[in-house]
């Protein structure tokens, strides 16, 4: 089904990536990781050859001279076997070591580092789950089938064809020696790695893509659920006007309890009002304790008036410093002369009658 007919338009957020990560829905391609330990098995044999024969014809040489030794086999049987077995696991175990690491970090190039707790969690319920039998018989259940039966068939070719072209030196095999022969072997099997490796690249990169686009497409949401998930993340709307607004009162209240400490209160006169504090000795420069416009330019006249703060009216001083400072911040350095001419002024106002200050 195409997902603009159930109205999912929009590409999947971050959030649902997550989530689907963590659930194990990724989109990777086996065949990719496959056709990886392929080649590189292709590529590192070289490197085990010499030591490969050494061993096998150590072992060749010890297993002939046990049977010029009749009498002796029923002795010599099992230690031989055990050192045959641990020759083996001492050429395997390096190659199958750098394999696996290598063969990790190549699934991790598809995906990255991904532990998904949530898909090996156990549950019962899933065993016998209507959708499984679903699953068998959907066209993505056959179709997966079908690409491994392919897959089957073209790498048996390709074996096919490569053995078959050396029927002529299996038969000439019978007079080499152990060294040519296995030679021959090892020419043999590195060609079918390398084709089959081949073959499967090119197959893990068409799946890979082609499950990267339906992975996709799967994720897809509507535009509902994207406003749902945004909505989520950033709270009620209702919720957030609220905190907005009992912030604002909080911050309101803080500012009034620090008029009665202000030096003088400066006004347009009555739409703008900020308070100023002053203290010689103290502040290395006028501080603006509170402002505000309208209602709270009242209740900023209000207090001041309570507390017997001077108010001067200077509407283009206001209206300057209300456009770039705030509550807590020194005055800026070009408002110095005019708050200095009302400080003065204030002062002076003070040292001849305090009385007279309204």
């Amino acid at each position: 089904m195409n997902p603009e007919d159930d109205g999912k338009t929009e590409e999947a957020t971050a959030k649902r990536i997550t989530e689907a990560r963590n659930k194990g829905d990724v989109s990777r391609s086996p065949d990719l990781t496959s056709a990886a330990t392929l080649l590189l098995a292709a590529a590192l044999m070289p490197f085990f050859q010499e030591r490969t024969l050494s061993l096998l014809s150590n072992n060749m040489t010890s297993a002939f001279l046990l049977i010029s030794e009749w009498e002796n086999i029923p002795t010599n049987i099992a230690p031989m076997m055990l050192q045959l077995f641990q020759d083996v696991l001492w050429i395997m175990l390096p190659l199958i070591g750098i394999l696996g690491l290598l063969s990790m970090i190549q699934q991790s190039g598809q995906v990255g580092w991904l532990w998904a707790g949530e898909s090996i969690t156990f549950n019962l319920s899933t065993l016998f789950n209507l959708n499984n039998l679903k699953r068998m018989v959907n066209v993505e259940a056959w179709f997966e089938m079908f690409k491994s039966m392919l897959k089957m068939i073209l790498v048996g070719l390709i074996g096919w064809h490569v053995v078959s072209r050396h029927w002529g030196e299996y038969f000439d095999s019978m007079h080499w020696s152990p060294g040519a022969i296995y030679n021959l072997v090892y020419r043999v099997t590195i060609e079918i790695l390398w084709k089959c490796g081949l073959l499967l690249l090119i197959i893990g990169v068409w799946d890979y893509w082609f499950k990267r686009k339906r992975w996709k497409k799967k994720l897809m949401m509507t535009k509902q659920e994207v406003k749902d998930e945004m909505k989520q993340q950033d709270g009620d709307p209702r919720l957030k006007g609220k905190i907005k607004n009992l912030r604002r009162e909080m911050h309101g209240r803080m500012m009034m309890s620090q008029i009665p400490t202000a030096t003088v209160v400066i006004t347009n006169p009555t739409f703008i009002a900020i308070a100023l504090r002053y203290e010689p000795g103290t502040d290395t420069a006028p501080v603006v304790l509170a402002k505000g416009k309208r209602l709270i330019a009242e209740k900023i006249r209000d207090q001041a008036k309570a507390h017997g703060i001077p108010i001067v009216e200077d509407k283009p001083l206001a209206r300057g410093l209300f456009d770039v400072v705030y509550p807590g911040e020194p005055i800026p350095s070009e408002f110095f002369a005019a708050v200095a001419e009302i400080l003065a002024y204030v002062l002076g106002l003070k040292e001849k009658d305090p009385a007279s200050i309204s």
